[in-house]
């Protein structure tokens, strides 16, 4: 007797337990919880998540890499400083694999995982994606490369900001700088990649030249595909068109591709000048000797300035990489930077209130003092001319100048409506 009366008081807790999980497990998911797209971008109490997307395979992995390297070193470099707000920063990477649908998705993935800071994007075609994907899911976007003025302009929206110069603003400078240096270059071809980003440059640089140089012509168009594995035909259509300059906005892959198929032809020989909007240090490098000279447009470069804060970021960059950073890599860094000013300014990384933080606000950057207009959300900073000619020493090039604009004196007034 005494056995059941005990099993009967077994049977009653047991049962009495299970209701009481019941009700708690009830309780608990009927408690609202809080979406990624109005996350704080903490995961856990003492950690800010920023998501990293860039093209780490394909035709732009060249650029992708040095990108990645200096988003790796600039959050390296704000945790050893003891994080922001007292947190340690998370860099979380995507490849996007030089797909605007890929960039898409490794941003829906992340902020599904509470990521609502993001910061990276080569291509123009990713970051045209990835703009209004940003105003879907409560995001902010800060683009360190893509130069297509739409993105500043006609395809603006508030959860996209622009740490680097653009397309008006490079090529603007570098038409004014042609002008100057080669007056009598009257018959110009284009040859440049047939998508957003190559058309927006060309537009950008013909209108420019024209006022500067009146009597100028251009003579000759190609437009190859984005990622074009093979250029004879188009180098041929130039090259029989006979220009005396050429202006090409293929970079990273398509550039080298381009100028290694070009070599046999003596193309660069035969022109007064050569330019390009787009001309970053892995170009170069991984041409080497046969390097051709070239006035070229890039987001940064290294021996210009001479702050403690770039002093500090070229020299450990070196140290971890073996190489002096370029603009892909230090553009990069000045979007974390751009972070951490927006996070600190508001003791928040919540979306709306590091939105309002990066409008209008003027921050230290590894080129000096650097503000983002209010308006459109578009960088001021220097414009960046580089010419490269060949050399018999070293790696078979060398920077002979560099021309600095700032970017006031040549950036068109906001085009948002």
């Amino acid at each position: 007797m005494k056995n059941k009366v005990m099993f009967g008081f077994m049977a009653f807790l047991l049962v009495a337990a299970a209701f009481l999980s019941a009700c708690a497990s009830s309780t608990n998911t009927s408690a609202p919880k809080e979406s990624a797209s109005n996350s704080t971008g903490a995961s856990g109490s003492d950690t800010i998540k920023f998501g990293f997307i860039s093209s780490l395979s394909g035709s732009l992995a060249s650029s992708g890499e040095l990108q990645k390297n200096g988003a790796e070193i600039a959050i390296k470099h704000i945790n050893e400083q003891g994080g922001i707000l007292g947190k340690k920063v998370e860099l979380i990477v995507r490849d996007d694999k030089g797909k605007p649908e890929e960039a898409v998705k490794a941003a829906r993935d992340l902020n599904s995982e509470g990521v609502n800071l993001f910061f990276g994007v080569l291509s123009s075609s990713a970051a045209l994606a990835l703009s209004p994907a940003m105003e879907e899911m409560n995001a902010v976007l800060i683009n360190t490369a893509s130069h297509s003025d739409r993105l500043t302009g006609k395809d603006f929206n508030k959860h996209y900001f622009r740490i680097t110069d653009n397309a008006q603003m490079r090529n603007n400078a570098g038409a004014k700088l042609i002008a100057e240096r080669y007056p009598d270059v009257m018959k110009w071809a284009t040859f440049s990649p047939d998508y957003e980003y190559g058309h927006n440059t060309h537009d950008q640089f013909f209108s420019s030249l024209k006022k500067y140089n009146p009597k100028m012509e251009l003579i000759h168009e190609s437009w190859p595909p984005f990622g074009s594995p093979d250029f004879k035909n188009y180098i041929s259509t130039v090259q029989n068109a006979k220009p005396e300059g050429v202006f090409s906005s293929l970079y990273a892959g398509d550039a080298i591709v381009m100028s290694k198929q070009a070599e046999p032809y003596h193309f660069y020989q035969g022109l007064k000048v050569f330019i390009n909007p787009s001309a970053e240090t892995d170009i170069r490098e991984q041409l080497g000797k046969i390097m051709h000279e070239e006035w070229g447009g890039v987001h940064y470069y290294a021996p210009a300035y001479n702050n403690p804060l770039n002093v500090k970021f070229v020299k450990e960059y070196k140290e971890e990489y073996g190489h002096e950073p370029d603009g892909f890599a230090a553009e990069a860094y000045n979007a974390a930077l751009a972070y951490k000013a927006a996070v600190e300014k508001t003791n928040s990384s919540k979306t709306d209130d590091v939105i309002k933080a990066l409008e209008g606000m003027e921050y230290d950057s590894l080129t000096g003092k650097r503000s983002i207009r209010a308006e459109d959300h578009q960088a001021i900073k220097d414009v960046i001319w580089i010419h490269i000619v060949p050399s018999t020493e070293g790696s078979g090039w060398k920077v002979e100048e560099f021309v600095l604009t700032p970017g006031a004196e040549v950036i068109a007034p906001p085009a948002v409506k």
